[in-house]
């Protein structure tokens, strides 16, 4: 009896957290239109379809250090060390979908002046995509 019990409660626990995986690992498909800024070649806006994985809370090489139901704010900072830095935040709204994420991406030369810059914005409305049909 008690080795029953043991082998019920030992299911429900694991069939919990594979609930709780599960919600927090999903795909959005965002459209909407991304600008670039450079002070070489100007500003220049297109519409983009961009697709976010989250696994396990985790995006990729970005630190999603806000997660709750009404929201997911995302930030990537790349080793100030190198010649080439970024700086990107992703911010989704949960409940309308709505995403806009901003990236500023740097270079710097030989005697540590800055060679170019380019500042990028997307701005759009995510879908959470459906599990794969066989």
């Amino acid at each position: 009896m008690k080795l029953s019990k043991l082998i019920t409660l030992s299911f429900c626990c694991l069939l919990i957290s594979c609930l709780k995986f599960d919600e927090n690992t999903f795909s959005l498909v965002c459209v909407g239109t991304e600008t670039n800024e450079s002070r070489l070649w100007g500003t220049k806006s297109q519409s983009k379809t961009i697709t976010l994985n989250f696994k396990n809370k985790q995006l990729e090489r970005f630190d999603c250090h806000t997660w709750t139901d009404e929201k997911i704010l995302c930030a990537f900072n790349s080793d100030k060390s190198s010649n080439t830095y970024e700086q990107s935040t992703i911010n989704i709204n949960r409940v309308s979908g709505i995403i806009s994420t901003g990236s500023h991406k740097a270079n710097v030369n030989e005697k540590n002046e800055l060679g170019s810059a380019t500042i990028t914005v997307f701005e759009g409305k995510c879908e959470k995509v459906k599990e794969k049909k066989i």
